[in-house]
């Protein structure tokens, strides 16, 4: 485990000085200049970054609205900040409905190209197609090489955006806990005891916000996003009622 946080705090490190770069680039370029595709937490660190340097003239996006890992453009001052300037292909796998595919066999069957996952941006799996952002230096490649994805052999054209849409479902979880705290709502979440939600945290099984998160007292808001590994993301609604009990009624939404 040890190991694992040396690691991050070296990526953190890299990625700290490589989007300190970038906005250099920018501001004493006459062109825009682009990050790797970013995931929710690396983007939150980039926040940070751009909030300390007061640096304005950026946008956050992954190929379409909402998507989850997206890249960071940075424009010259006075630049229109253009969506499509970004280096981002849209990719369609075809397939036969009798094979169909996850998010996981898409995945895995780019990074087994040997690309690495910085290249990919979100995976919308459809009915008979499935939809891939990927940096445009890598299209070309996936186009010609990938021609299987799980047990299903697919056909990748290049597509345009204008017909994708990111349809994001949810299912809906209501309950009481006795508290606001981590461990009570992993339990709830999870539905299990207490003891096994404390289990789950301390194994570093949890993030809260994109962070990992082994405090098991840390206190859970509204808007707070919660994922736990094999388990899935979850988002806290509002609003946060207490009930005639004193306890606290909340609404998470589990993303499918």
């Amino acid at each position: 485990m040890k190991n694992n946080i040396v690691d991050q705090v070296k990526q953190d490190d890299y990625l700290k000085s490589n989007i300190s770069n970038i906005i250099s680039f920018a501001k004493n370029r006459s062109s825009p200049k682009f990050s790797a595709f970013l995931d929710e937490r690396q983007r939150m660190i980039v926040q940070e970054i751009l909030n300390a340097l007061k640096y304005s003239n950026y946008k956050f996006f992954g190929g379409v609205k909402d998507c989850d890992r997206v890249m960071l453009g940075t424009f010259p001052e006075g630049q229109p900040v253009q969506e499509d300037c970004f280096p981002i292909t849209t990719l369609k796998l075809s397939y036969s409905d009798k094979n169909a595919v996850s998010h996981r066999d898409c995945l895995g069957a780019i990074m087994g190209l040997q690309i690495k996952r910085e290249s990919i941006g979100d995976i919308i799996v459809q009915d008979k197609f499935a939809i891939i952002f990927v940096d445009n230096d890598i299209a070309d490649f996936i186009n010609i090489n990938l021609d299987k994805v799980g047990r299903a052999n697919v056909k990748v054209t290049v597509t345009d955006t204008i017909e994708v849409q990111k349809k994001q479902e949810y299912q809906e979880i209501n309950g009481t806990v006795s508290s606001l705290r981590l461990d009570c709502v992993v339990a709830l979440l999870l539905n299990k005891s207490r003891t096994i939600a404390v289990e789950t945290i301390q194994a570093n099984y949890v993030k809260v916000n994109h962070q990992e998160s082994q405090n098991v007292s840390k206190q859970i808001c509204e808007g707070d996003v919660i994922t736990i590994r094999g388990k899935g993301k979850f988002i806290v609604e509002g609003p946060i009622k207490k009930t005639k009990k004193d306890r606290f009624f909340i609404t998470i939404n589990k993303l499918l």
